[in-house]
């Protein structure tokens, strides 16, 4: 369920369908069958309000006991644990 909401938040408050892979490869690495097309169900809040609460966990990671690590990616942090956080990354 937290992942699903991660998502929803990093995809701007789009609620995407689930699945597992993108595609299937045989050995030679062509493609078999068709690529699996991601599929909007809903709009579970604005993108305003997804920015927002993006914002909000990038300032919750970076006050969440990184011991002032410094990484190449921007994480926003859902839980203040760091044992179980979720995190949504980006370059």
């Amino acid at each position: 369920m937290q992942a699903e909401v991660a998502a929803t938040v990093a995809n701007g408050g789009a609620r995407m369908q689930p699945y597992l892979v993108s595609g299937l490869l045989a050995p030679d690495l062509s493609a078999l069958g068709d690529p699996t097309q991601p599929k909007k169900l809903d709009r579970a809040m604005s993108s305003t309000t997804a920015d927002t609460l993006t914002q909000l966990m990038i300032g919750a990671e970076s006050h969440a006991g990184s011991g002032g690590a410094r990484t190449l990616a921007t994480c926003a942090g859902a839980s203040p644990a760091p044992s179980d956080r979720q995190c949504l990354c980006g370059a």
